[in-house]
Order: structure tokens, then C-alpha cells, then sequence
């Protein structure tokens, strides 16, 4: 815990004393300059409404192929980028390299993208891990992106109702017909919360959406609690 926390202090408090760059290009003025962030964004203009893939502007605002044939268990997605170079090392600097200082960066993404929306959440998720992976890891990103989101959002965060009770293998080492299966079961709602969530929107935060197989199962957990809503909110989704 001593660990974790140091390496929150060291992280913040580099982000506020080195200069307003851009994170991508060094640009001075922004974290995130306009061309970069124009980038990282255009393509999701066009997206399905229910898992943010980017679409071809020739397809319309409209579901996508897959969650016409199989609608998945949550009802929006929204995405704050596209999930390829250069935004995507940024991920992985959060994610691997524990650079929490980008996590308010993701947060002011998502934020625009939930005000332009203006979709109505009553409390965020963020994706839990395992006990196990979070001793190794030391900090849980999508606890670290869902803090600043809900300040910004003015909306109450819930890290303690959803528990990970299954440690599976990283869905970014398996084959895509592979995920859904190992993630099966994973999450579960702790009885004393249930009452807390029924009949609410959540939104659940998660850095990364490639099949949707990990948020599929977490929205199924949470309606089969009594939840009315599954929004996901995530920072960047593979085309």
C-alpha cells in the first residue's frame, strides 16, 4: 500500500510541475493538442450506439452487424478514441507502466463525450480486478480513470458493490472466440449493494474495448442485481 501510494504522489505531482505539452507530440499548450486529439477521435464520428465501433460513413448511425445478430447485454457504449498509434501507447503507459497521470487525461475525453451525449448516469463502475492481479499490479486503471470522470461528472463512484471472484487469463492473450468464455462468471454483486443499484443507470468504466466479451459479462452481472442500464464508458475501442 506504501508503494501504491508513493507512486500516486510521484505521478500527480509531475503532471502538475512539468510544462503543458502535449503527451504525443510535445506540443506546448495542451496535455492533448487539437491535431492529436482530432486524430485519436474522427473516427469514431460514426459509430454503433450500442459497442462504439467505428463505422464506415456509408453505414449511418446505425447497430453494427454483430449486436443486430447478438445484442449484447448492455445498451450504449461510448468511446473516448480509437484504439490504435500513437494514442494506444498512452494506454499502455497507464496500464503497464503506471503512468497515473494520464488517467485525468482519459477522464476529460470521456467527459466530452458523455456531456455531448448527455447521457444521465447515476453512479460509475469502474471494471474490477482480481485480488490477485491488483496485489501484482499495485493500482486498478479503471478505478484510476473512473475517480476524475465522476468528479467532472458530478456523479457518485462505486468501486466497493462489484467484486472479480474468478482470476482469468488476460483477455488481450486469447483468441476473440475464446474471451467470452473466460470471462463467464467472472463478476459477482455483493448481496448488501444490490438494493444500492436497483434501478439505476450505471456506467462502467473500462480503458480498453475489443470484443466486449469482459463488458458484456459485467453488464449481465449488474441487470440480473436489478440493474435498469448499462452504459459503458471507455477510453479507447479497437476498430
Amino acid at each position: 500500500m506504501a508503494r501504491l501510494t508513493l507512486a500516486h504522489c510521484k505521478s500527480y505531482a509531475l503532471d502538475a510541475i512539468l510544462p503543458r505539452a502535449c503527451v504525443l507530440c510535445d506540443v506546448h499548450g495542451k496535455p492533448l493538442c487539437d491535431a492529436c486529439r482530432g486524430e485519436a477521435t474522427c473516427r469514431l464520428a460514426i459509430a454503433c450506439p450500442r459497442c462504439a465501433i467505428p463505422l464506415g460513413a456509408s453505414d449511418g448511425p446505425r447497430l453494427c452487424g454483430h449486436c443486430l445478430a447478438h445484442a449484447p447485454a448492455f445498451d450504449a457504449s461510448l468511446a473516448a478514441a480509437v484504439y490504435e498509434a500513437p494514442f494506444d501507447a498512452l494506454i499502455r503507459g497507464l496500464k503497464y507502466s503506471a503512468r497515473l497521470a494520464y488517467a485525468p487525461l482519459f477522464a476529460d475525453l470521456l467527459h466530452e463525450r458523455v456531456a455531448a451525449h448527455r447521457f444521465r448516469i447515476d453512479v460509475l463502475i469502474p471494471v474490477p480486478l482480481s485480488r490477485d492481479r491488483m496485489a501484482a499490479r499495485g493500482f486498478n486503471q479503471s478505478i484510476e480513470i473512473a475517480r476524475p470522470l465522476a468528479s467532472r461528472m458530478r456523479t457518485r463512484l462505486d468501486t466497493a458493490s462489484v467484486l472479480r471472484i474468478r482470476d482469468t487469463p488476460p483477455q488481450a492473450a486469447l483468441p476473440f472466440d475464446a474471451r467470452r468464455k473466460n470471462i463467464r462468471g467472472a463478476f459477482a454483486v455483493i448481496d448488501s449493494r444490490v438494493a444500492m443499484l436497483e434501478g439505476s443507470t450505471v456506467g462502467v468504466v473500462d480503458d480498453v474495448m475489443t470484443t466486449g466479451s469482459t463488458l458484456d459479462e459485467m453488464a449481465a452481472t449488474l441487470k440480473r442485481s436489478g440493474v435498469a442500464r448499462v452504459f459503458n464508458l471507455v477510453v479507447a475501442r479497437t476498430p
